[in-house]
């Protein structure tokens, strides 16, 4: 557990670490190690013997307590808690408020949220154009997403493939499950059934996920992030 009185203010402590960014009110324990590009959010409290690896990020308010140690391109949320002995795996991700316990090791590319563990959800990936779709490939699985504006909640901006693998990877939505397939068709003629089977089930989910508010009503997210 951490003793606060042993912790000391950031600029005194921290090894390593070129082109760190470390938040106001920052306090860090004793032989804490930064890796390059570490990223430390505003009055976050790092313990004791903790290393943050690469490219790693550690959110505002969050702490992280005695012998943690961050792989490269692990990321805790905001208000999350680390309890000692703590080990993340490479790209792995801690959402915000989630609370882990002692000595858990989270994998490589996996996600540690409040509803338990999704293994393999992040990490390496590639998005291609295809004949009316995008093909998003990575060691999570492949999915055929429909080229369609249409398609986009009013919350998200940009392009599908991409908003639809973000809000997977931070678990907010799992819309991108419906695209999921085993393997691509062999043709352009059987990929543009697949797309439009995909799209019937991406509009059936969102008129399912969605709800016409009554005159003078504001307008609200629901939960799978959609707006009307």
């Amino acid at each position: 557990m951490i003793s606060l009185s042993k912790l000391i203010r950031h600029l005194s402590s921290p090894k390593g670490g070129n082109f760190t960014k470390i938040g106001r009110g920052v306090i860090f324990g004793q032989n804490v190690a930064l890796g390059q590009w570490t990223a430390v959010g505003r009055d976050a409290v790092i313990g004791n013997d903790v290393t943050l690896g690469d490219w790693s990020v550690v959110g505002q308010n969050s702490v992280v307590m005695d012998g943690c140690k961050f792989g490269p391109w692990a990321s805790v949320g905001r208000g999350a808690t680390l309890e000692p002995g703590v080990t993340l795996g490479t790209h792995s991700i801690i959402q915000d408020g989630t609370r882990v316990p002692t000595g858990t090791v989270v994998g490589d590319n996996d996600i540690f949220g409040p509803d338990g563990v999704r293994e393999n959800a992040v990490g390496g990936f590639v998005i291609a154009p295809m004949f009316g779709c995008d093909v998003l490939r990575g060691c999570f699985g492949t999915f055929i997403i429909p080229d369609d504006e249409f398609l986009l909640p009013n919350s998200w901006d940009g392009r599908l493939a991409d908003q639809m693998f973000e809000e997977y990877k931070f678990g907010r939505s799992h819309m991108l499950e419906l695209c999921r397939v085993d393997t691509l068709p062999e043709n352009e003629d059987d990929l543009g059934k697949l797309v439009e089977k995909i799209r019937e089930a991406l509009l059936e989910e969102r008129k399912r996920a969605t709800k016409s508010p009554e005159a003078g009503e504001t307008l609200t997210e629901t939960s799978a992030g959609f707006r009307i």
